[in-house]
């Protein structure tokens, strides 16, 4: 922690002798309180302004849960640069892929740096941040309770991955491969259509409207474009 929070000390009283001259003489004195506090200031590029104590478990996905403060005051600003200041681990320095920002005071932040990547996002709904590193996957989002935030490491997924697409049996041989032709022109703009049932809008948006569901499908599409563009980078 950068910051050690204030701590006060119980009433404390202590005496102490002098010699004065040939006779010993004895005075009492009361210390009413003290500060501790830490030498080394936070940084102004932290992502997050404080950490709280590991706490319980609050969600399934949950393999560890700290209370946390997110440094607005440095995201509102579309830094080039944030250092993500885990609790378990390395900081790691963020550089800016892309910036998007909405009329309502919001944006959607993409960065990379060490090892991680990150999407941090505001809206009228709240935060939420997804950070994936390659031992870890991390998210920042609302406490099942209340209005604070929290960082929540994923517990790591079991199993093996079986490909979507089936390939050839061993041995086999293609026959009859077909060659396409060129495209004569390439699309720099898709269009998507996100579809939800009603249940999906009931949990999202259990008082009312859609707010928090158009969210959720912005995010998943803002998402799969920041995976689009990590794609690119080739792999260390």
């Amino acid at each position: 922690m950068d910051a050690m929070p204030k701590r006060v000390a119980a009433l404390l009283t202590f005496a102490f002798a002098t010699i004065v001259g040939p006779s010993l003489a004895w005075a009492s004195a009361t210390l009413q309180s003290f500060s501790v506090v830490s030498s080394k200031p936070a940084s102004a590029n932290n992502l997050f302004s404080s950490v709280g104590p590991q706490g319980s478990a609050n969600v399934q996905y949950a393999a560890a849960v700290w209370p946390v403060s997110v440094n607005f005051t440095l995201l509102n600003t579309s830094p080039l640069n944030v250092v993500v200041n885990f609790p378990d681990r390395a900081s790691v320095t963020l550089v800016r892929d892309s910036i998007q920002q909405s009329s309502a005071g919001g944006f959607v932040w993409n960065g990379r740096g060490g090892d991680c990547t990150a999407f941090l996002r505001l809206a009228t709904v709240g935060f939420l941040g997804h950070l994936g590193c390659n031992n870890a996957v991390y998210s920042v989002s609302t406490a099942p309770s209340g209005s604070s935030l929290q960082l929540v490491r994923v517990i790591p997924a079991s199993g093996t991955n079986t490909p979507d697409i089936a390939g050839l049996p061993p041995g086999a041989a293609v026959q009859n491969q077909m060659s396409l032709a060129p495209a004569a022109q390439v699309d720099t703009t898709i269009d998507v259509l996100v579809l939800y049932s009603s249940a999906v809008r009931s949990y999202k948006d259990p008082g009312g409207g859609n707010a928090a569901t158009v969210q959720l499908a912005r995010d998943a599409v803002a998402q799969t474009q920041s995976a689009m563009k990590n794609s690119v980078y080739p792999e260390k």
